[in-house]
C-alpha cells in the first residue's frame, strides 16, 4: 500500500489472534473478499483506523453480509474496511487520524462470532486489494502486535504496559470498562495520556458507561 505504513486497526500493544487470512477456502474467496483478515477480538472492543483518511461510509453495510462497517479513504484512494462491527462511529466525510477509533467490534453480518474483518479495498469497485499490514502480510493464527498510537497535534498518545501475553484479549479490560474489573496489572494497559483541547475530547469520548453514538 502507497503511503505511510498501514497500522493494526487496534489498540498499541495489543497482539490479536488471526483466526482466517487471505484467499480461504470456505470463505474470504472472491474478488471482493479474497484478501481479507479476521481477527479474534471479542465483541464491543475498540476498532482503530489503521491509516489516516476520510470516512466514506459507517453504518450498517448495503450488502448484509458486512454488517455494521466502516470505509476510510485515506490519499492514495484504497479504502480500508473494517466489518462486522456492532457499532460505528462516525459521519461520511469525517477526517480521521490513524489510530482514532471509528467503531466497536461485533458479529453483525454473515459471522458466528464476534471478531474484526479487516481489508484493504478500492474504494469504488469494492475490490479487494492485496496489503501488508505493518510491513507484513501475517497469516491464521499469528499474533500480530499493534503499534497503531493517535498522534494529535504532533503529540502521541501513550498507551502504556506490554502485550496481554497469555490473557485472553480484553478479558480484564472489558470488565474494567464496564466498571466490573480491576484497573490495575499487566492488562489494565490502556490508560490514555493525551494534552491539548482535542486530546481532552478524545479522552472524554472513551469514558466507562458513554452511551450515544461515538467511542
Amino acid at each position: 500500500m502507497d503511503g505511510p505504513l498501514l497500522r493494526a486497526a487496534y489498540p498499541a500493544g495489543e497482539a490479536c489472534t488471526v483466526t482466517r487470512g487471505p484467499e480461504g477456502t470456505s470463505s474470504h474467496t472472491g474478488p471482493c473478499n479474497e484478501y481479507a483478515w479476521d481477527f479474534g477480538i471479542p465483541a464491543d472492543y475498540e476498532v482503530s483506523a489503521a491509516r489516516a483518511g476520510t470516512i466514506v461510509f459507517s453504518n450498517r453495510s448495503p450488502y448484509r453480509q458486512n454488517g455494521i462497517e466502516a470505509l476510510i479513504r485515506p490519499p492514495n484512494g484504497r479504502c480500508t474496511h473494517c466489518a462486522h462491527l456492532n457499532r460505528s462511529c462516525h459521519e461520511p466525510g469525517d477526517r480521521v487520524p490513524q489510530g482514532r477509533i471509528v467503531g466497536r467490534s461485533g458479529s453483525t453480518g454473515a459471522s458466528t462470532a464476534p471478531h474484526l474483518r479487516f481489508q484493504v479495498i478500492d474504494c469504488d469497485s469494492r475490490v479487494g486489494l492485496p496489503a501488508t499490514i505493518q510491513g507484513r502480510a501475517p497469516y491464521a493464527r499469528t499474533r500480530p502486535v499493534s503499534v497503531n498510537q493517535l498522534r494529535l497535534t504532533g503529540r502521541t498518545v501513550h498507551r502504556p504496559g506490554p502485550p496481554l501475553g497469555p490473557y485472553p484479549l480484553g478479558r480484564f479490560r472489558a470488565k474494567a470498562l464496564l466498571g466490573r474489573g480491576p484497573l490495575g496489572g499487566r492488562a489494565a494497559e490502556r490508560s490514555v495520556v493525551v494534552r491539548g483541547q482535542e486530546g481532552a475530547e478524545r479522552a472524554a469520548s472513551i469514558r466507562p458507561g458513554r452511551s450515544g453514538r461515538g467511542p
